[in-house]
């Protein structure tokens, strides 16, 4: 039987044609790419979840009252999924909410 690794390492290439701004997140057994775009204002963000391989598992419109400079380093972090996307930014934690 083989064991799978507790945590996934991301993938050894991001998929073709999707952007290099994705950020991996590593799960048990599993892991997600999340991008996150500018929406209509400052506050609001379309984010896309995909699998591994690169299929789109869910997006929609998020909002945050928190800041967050999408330009500068961040990463995703637990939990996130569907509904709610929780980012670390300069030391913060920042939570996306679906809308």
């Amino acid at each position: 039987m083989i064991q799978l690794p507790k945590i996934l390492p991301p993938p050894q290439k991001k998929i073709k044609g999707l952007p290099d701004t994705m950020k991996w997140l590593s799960g048990e057994g599993a892991g997600s790419w999340f991008l996150i775009e500018e929406y209509n204002s400052e506050d609001s963000y379309k984010v896309s979840r995909f699998s591994p391989d690169g299929t789109i598992e869910c997006e929609g419109q998020f909002t945050t009252n928190q800041s967050f400079e999408i330009s500068k380093e961040y990463s995703i972090t637990y939990p996130s999924h569907c509904a709610k996307v929780t980012l670390s930014q300069f030391g913060k934690t920042i939570t996306l909410h679906k809308k």
